[in-house]
């Protein structure tokens, strides 16, 4: 949101996302998703990729972010502020990777990244 705010030049969007009311215990949530060609830093990318701005490469990654946010905003409220998906899983859950067939022999068997192991602790394939 940085780059949306610098120079009093804020976005409607930034603007919006300032307005909105932040009160957790109340129920009110709020969640800035910077847009493809946009740092993202949770994400790893700096937002300098062409790929970005002309074909919206890494929408999809930002898409489940903010779907994720709105499940751990909802979790936290029942849950006394404890959220559903700790950073590393959401990070692991927004990656933008291939999945591996399910026969072991199409595929070399990777070493297990960081992420797998979270995936496999939250019980999905990678």
């Amino acid at each position: 949101m940085k780059r949306d705010t610098e120079a009093s030049a804020q976005t409607n969007v930034a603007r919006l996302f300032s307005a909105y009311r932040y009160d957790p215990l109340e129920g009110y949530f709020r969640h800035y998703i910077p847009g493809v060609a946009t740092p993202f830093e949770e994400l790893g990318t700096d937002g300098e990729d062409i790929r970005e701005a002309a074909a919206g490469k890494g929408g999809e990654p930002r898409i489940i972010w903010g779907l994720l946010q709105v499940l751990n905003s909802v979790h936290s409220f029942v849950n006394n502020t404890k959220p559903m998906f700790r950073l590393e899983q959401m990070k692991a859950l927004c990656s933008d990777r291939w999945v591996k067939q399910e026969n072991p022999r199409e595929w070399p068997i990777p070493i297990p990244s960081e992420e797998d192991k979270i995936l496999k602790e939250l019980g999905l394939k990678s």
